[in-house]
């Protein structure tokens, strides 16, 4: 998953499978939450879902609250086809 910060800032988001259930049900979508206790962590791989070189890995000891920061912006941020292309190395 990704998640979004009051900035617009965005990081990629993992956990265990064991506890994507109770994740997931925390994370309703369109609402803010705040996320306490995850492990920081280097991105690997060719391709990342977010430009950060760091994710975040959400533990069993997570704890999730609500929060009083509204804002209705998608935060959704696309690449252009061509560049995309051109850096993938599709067009020459």
């Amino acid at each position: 998953m990704v998640l979004a910060d009051e900035a617009g800032g965005k990081i990629h988001a993992s956990c265990n499978k064991a506890h994507m259930f109770r994740t997931q049900r925390n994370f309703p979508i369109g609402e803010w939450r705040v996320v306490e206790n995850f492990k920081v962590s280097k991105a690997g791989g060719k391709y990342r879902p977010t430009e950060l070189y760091y994710k975040i890995s959400i533990t069993s000891e997570k704890v999730f609250t609500g929060s009083d920061y509204r804002n209705d912006r998608s935060f959704l941020s696309l690449t252009n086809f061509d560049e995309l292309s051109k850096w993938l190395g599709f067009l020459n």
